[in-house]
């Protein structure tokens, strides 16, 4: 299986000569784990690429001098943080890595097609389970839908500010503030919202800041 995996390009064969030991770290042995959930999902030789790809380029968020990838990133956030991570793969092969409150916010707004999601704690759980702590849910636990969306915005990173407005002890309106890096069409980002307000600065011509706060009545 192994042979067969190298012979595809989704795992490295760093042996100087084919009858010496492989060898391999704890991230690909985690990869190997993923590889063999994702084909029980039936995702293509050239899908598993793709995802191979993603996880492996450097991450945005490693330092200059310590370049880490994608899945080293995530496997560090599970195991020094407890953080529950998703590797969601959609039906076309496009792969991101979400923490919890990321993966809920997508799927609340509508972001995520058609797709597949492996909870990597469990992967790092079953393969690496002497480094492994359970994750901590606890800030989820007995929350409305309400309580839990403006939970979600505070967390996420695009947002700059949130608003919560009550009546009668319960959350009437929430208002979110957030930045908008994407490239996608003006008309398409107004289609995105019932409620919107959003601020566009140009300079010299070019769009360099897109702000949109977004305002949804609960009730």
């Amino acid at each position: 299986m192994l042979t067969k995996w190298q012979e595809l390009g989704l795992i490295e064969d760093r042996r100087d000569n084919q009858k010496s030991w492989s060898k391999y770290s704890l991230v690909e042995i985690l990869w190997m784990s993923i590889i063999r959930e994702l084909r029980e999902f039936g995702l293509s030789n050239p899908k598993l690429s793709a995802v191979r790809d993603y996880l492996f380029e450097d991450s945005s968020y490693s330092k200059e001098d310590k370049t880490l990838n994608n899945l080293t990133m995530a496997t560090i956030d599970v195991v020094a943080y407890a953080s529950p991570v998703f590797l969601v793969v959609s039906n076309t092969g496009k792969c991101a890595l979400l923490r919890d409150y990321e993966y809920l916010s997508a799927i609340q707004y509508g972001e995520l097609a058609n797709h597949t999601s492996i909870g990597l704690n469990s992967q790092i759980k079953d393969h690496i389970s002497v480094l492994y702590d359970e994750p901590d849910y606890e800030a989820f636990t007995g929350l409305s839908r309400d309580e839990l969306q403006v939970l979600l915005i505070l967390r996420s990173e695009n947002y700059q500010s949130v608003k919560v407005t009550k009546k009668d002890g319960a959350i009437d309106i929430i208002e979110g503030t957030e930045r908008i890096y994407g490239k996608d069409k003006l008309i398409d980002i107004l289609k995105q919202h019932d409620y919107q307000n959003i601020e566009i600065k140009k300079v010299n011509g070019k769009v360099v800041l897109m702000n949109r706060t977004v305002k949804t009545k609960t009730k």
